[in-house]
């Protein structure tokens, strides 16, 4: 009698197993090399190519690992995290330099030409320059990103090029705000400055060259001008009046302005005009007139050593408090006396039409205010005298904190005693007085904060970022962002956090309680 066996019985499936088992090997080396993998230990556990995964020696890398059989003929390297890295490594380093050769041909090939091979994007590469047959290094990112020019004498031509401002130009922006004294000349480019500079003539000092900057923001245009021009109020009259000028038309104003939220009353003079020089800050104008400078210069002292009493100090005690004053704050008073001080300000201006004042009187006069006696005395203590201090861990006393860091080249003892350091030069400190109670206290220990991790693909646990890091030479802060979910690979692997409290002992890859499924498509290739 016949017995037939069931295409379904064990040893059936045994044999049909074991010939798709060496059709899978026979497909991996054809795919991978004859050498590339050892799959002896597969063997046992192979069922199909999508169920379970199988364990594969990778020879080169000499480890083992766990792989679906069907991703194992998908992935370029086999499902090996160290081949799989090396590929993607390769690949991303093939695309790189297709696209930095491709910008370089359209942007630089005409000026620059390579002289060393690409090794990515952030590896120095040599380059000549064609212009000035000079090679230098620099790094490709730098070139697309920076708009680094590859060349120091090309990037000077370029940038000199930019601080040549062009003649034309500059007249046309200068000429009509120079004032009448002052005429454009010409301008001419500085070699050894490396600016553009212009010459100008004016009618009081002649023939000047200044820069352009100067220009745009001096409102005297004319650098010996605006020299003579500064100054306290007696020596700008006294130098106008001994060169027999009566300076510049300038404009006097008695006005409420607003500074810091104070209101106040304003007298001041400026040759600029008023919306210049008080810009939002005058919020009225009661009066105001333009006069020769030298009547403008004794009005304002005349009210300054007239109504000195009624000085308004609230804006400049703000301007101290707030640690930048406002130009022009020691000419306020108070709103109430504006009526006299008005009066005063008019009966001056109409009196200039008949009768020409003593301006060298006034210069003898000229005073700026003081508001009242100010007492700058001081009563005398102990709180700089020098402290005795004690290295408490050698116990030596040092007269002052300056003799303890000559004597031992230690330069941050203060700060230990402010209690914003432990330790100096490797020991406590204290004061002498405190050293007794202070010498009884035990430095504890810095605590640092660590989290275990553990590798997905390997199953490997580790104590720390810093160890799994260097176990497989990689940057901690990858590991950490593939925790966080902030990328999804670090070194080719998946990473997850330990839960908090565990014990953690390294665990070998490739143990059977390490996770040893992965589902298809999950892995990047």
């Amino acid at each position: 009698m016949t017995v037939t066996t069931s295409r379904y019985s064990p040893e059936a499936t045994l044999r049909r197993r074991r010939r798709n088992y060496e059709k899978w090997v026979q497909a991996a080396k054809e795919i991978h090399g004859q050498d590339r993998f050892d799959y002896g230990p597969s063997v046992d556990r192979f069922r199909t190519q999508k169920n379970p995964t199988v364990e594969v020696i990778c020879r080169a890398h000499v480890h083992s690992f766990r792989v679906l059989p069907m991703d194992h003929l998908r992935y370029k390297g086999g499902g090996c995290p160290e081949c799989e890295y090396a590929a993607r490594s390769v690949g991303r380093m093939e695309d790189q330099q297709t696209k930095f050769l491709r910008w370089f041909e359209e942007n630089l090939a005409a000026r620059l030409a390579l002289e060393s091979p690409f090794l990515g994007m952030t590896k120095p590469i040599r380059m000549r320059c064609r212009v000035h047959d000079q090679v230098e290094t620099t790094k490709p990112t730098y070139l697309m990103v920076a708009g680094t020019f590859g060349c120091r004498q090309c990037a000077k031509q370029v940038q000199s090029a930019g601080l040549r401002l062009k003649e034309d130009k500059l007249r046309d922006e200068l000429e009509g705000t120079l004032p009448g004294h002052v005429q454009f000349l010409g301008a001419l480019f500085d070699e050894s400055r490396r600016a553009t500079k212009i010459r100008i003539h004016c009618e009081h000092h002649g023939e000047q060259w200044v820069v352009a900057a100067y220009l745009r923001k001096s409102s005297y245009k004319c650098p010996d001008c605006g020299t003579e021009n500064v100054g306290h109020g007696a020596y700008r009259l006294r130098r106008l009046l001994q060169k027999g000028e009566d300076g510049r038309r300038t404009w006097l104003v008695v006005g409420e302005v607003e500074v810091f939220g104070i209101r106040s009353l304003k007298v001041g003079i400026t040759s600029r005009t008023l919306a210049e020089r008080y810009s939002w800050y005058l919020k009225k104008t009661f009066f105001s007139a333009r006069l020769r400078e030298i009547d403008a210069l004794v009005l304002e002292n005349r009210v300054h050593r007239t109504f000195a009493q009624f000085s308004d100090r609230r804006i400049f005690l703000a301007g101290m408090r707030n640690g930048k004053r406002w130009s022009g704050d020691t000419e306020c008073y108070w709103l109430k006396r504006r009526a006299k001080i008005e009066a005063f300000v008019r009966e001056f201006v109409e009196e200039l039409a008949v009768q020409t004042p003593d301006y060298w009187a006034e210069v003898e006069t000229f005073e700026s205010p003081q508001w009242g006696a100010i007492d700058t005395s001081r009563e005398k203590n102990l709180s700089n005298m020098p402290r005795a201090v004690v290295c408490l861990d050698s116990g030596v006393t040092y007269a002052s904190i300056s003799e303890a860091s000559r004597a031992l080249n230690i330069r941050n003892i203060p700060l230990v005693l402010a209690g914003k350091r432990r330790l100096a030069g490797g020991a406590r400190w204290a004061y002498a007085e405190d050293a007794e109670a202070q010498a009884q206290e035990q430095l504890r220990p810095k605590q640092y904060a660590t989290r275990g991790v553990r590798c997905i693909e390997t199953g490997e646990v580790f104590e720390s970022l810093t160890q799994a890091g260097r176990a497989k030479g990689i940057s901690s802060s990858h590991i950490t962002s593939v925790c966080k979910g902030r990328r999804s690979q670090a070194g080719g692997f998946r990473w997850e956090y330990l839960p908090k409290g565990t014990e953690v002992g390294i665990q070998p890859a490739g143990d059977d309680s390490s996770s040893d499924t992965v589902e298809a498509g999950t892995r990047k290739r």
